[in-house]
């Protein structure tokens, strides 16, 4: 057993696959992996099931892990048929958070996004998320989602250009997206937002994937 000031045990070219169904099966975890994802059997060391839809997969060598983490990370789509929903990348070998930015007008440059987040921690990268469905494949959502080294905590609500755009990461915690307070949820929220200055929504409503 290590001891309490030993350093803490880090991962390497790990991922971990976070499924929004919560009853997905086995068996469609495994055919999302190797048939949607193209995982290779033998570019794996190993897949553990933390839960049922929480999954992290140790890959072989660094060049197989790169491969795929880069093209992949981020949100994708799940066939129907392993079970639907969606599914989050996310980069277990270094300390980076992923964090999405909601109701950026399509104008709004990435750049406008990353200067106002900067105050909070490093920004590595930016993306553009895209519909998935086949009548508007390729058509962005108006969502982004920065990969950060959080050094500060970030309000659910960020100001930028005139435009209040929600922010939603892992580690946020309780947040109101209608109001923006720390000390209750979006549904008890009682404030009077104006119409269209609300950035309350609902994170389920889009199935998308990250794109540059």
């Amino acid at each position: 057993m290590a001891g309490a000031g030993a350093a803490p045990l880090l991962r390497s070219n790990s991922l971990c696959l976070l499924f929004s169904n919560p009853e997905i099966s086995y068996e469609s975890v495994l055919s999302v992996i190797f048939d949607t994802l193209g995982v290779r059997p033998k570019a794996v060391v190993g897949i553990q099931f933390v839960r049922v839809n929480k999954i992290i997969i140790k890959f072989a060598a660094e060049g197989h892990f790169r491969l795929f983490h880069e093209n992949l990370e981020g949100w994708g789509a799940v066939p129907p048929e392993a079970g639907g929903g969606t599914l989050k990348i996310i980069n277990l070998s270094q300390a980076t958070t992923l964090v999405s930015v909601k109701d950026a007008p399509f104008e709004m440059a990435n750049e406008a996004i990353t200067s106002s987040l900067r105050r909070y921690g490093r920004v590595l990268s930016i993306k553009k998320h895209i519909h998935t469905h086949e009548r508007a494949v390729g058509i962005q959502t108006g969502t982004r989602t920065l990969k950060m080294e959080v050094k500060h905590k970030i309000p659910a609500c960020v100001t930028v250009s005139g435009y209040t755009l929600a922010i939603v990461y892992s580690e946020q915690g309780k947040a109101c997206f209608k109001c923006g307070a720390e000390d209750h949820l979006t549904h008890d929220c009682d404030a009077s937002v104006p119409r269209g200055n609300s950035v309350f929504y609902d994170v389920g409503v889009n199935t998308v994937r990250g794109d540059d």
